[in-house]
């Protein structure tokens, strides 16, 4: 599991503390911060990571099996990206 989960990629870095502003702050896939009022997209959370990147590889390289899916009541529709609700649901006995 653990070698399955290494190779997804991390989300890139999203925040750096900005010395002009004093404050850590949002920045650019290039390392540069967002001037204000400029536009900024949402950040990448860890529980989107994984929900859309490790889940599915682990589902895809067998660790996790079609059992667990039928046991919590879940769905591998990784396209709509639904497994999170689905996934949050099951283990809140939803």
């Amino acid at each position: 599991m653990d070698k399955i989960l290494a190779a997804q990629p991390p989300p890139p870095k999203q925040k750096h503390f900005n010395i002009a502003t004093m404050k850590t702050e949002q920045m650019k896939p290039d390392g540069t911060f967002y001037e204000p009022g400029e536009d900024r997209p949402p950040m990448i959370k860890c529980t989107e990571w994984t929900v859309n990147q490790a889940i599915p590889a682990l589902y895809a390289s067998g660790v996790l099996t079609k059992w667990l899916w039928i046991q919590f009541g879940l769905r591998r529709d990784f396209g709509n990206r639904n497994l999170g609700t689905d996934y949050a649901m099951a283990f809140r006995g939803s």
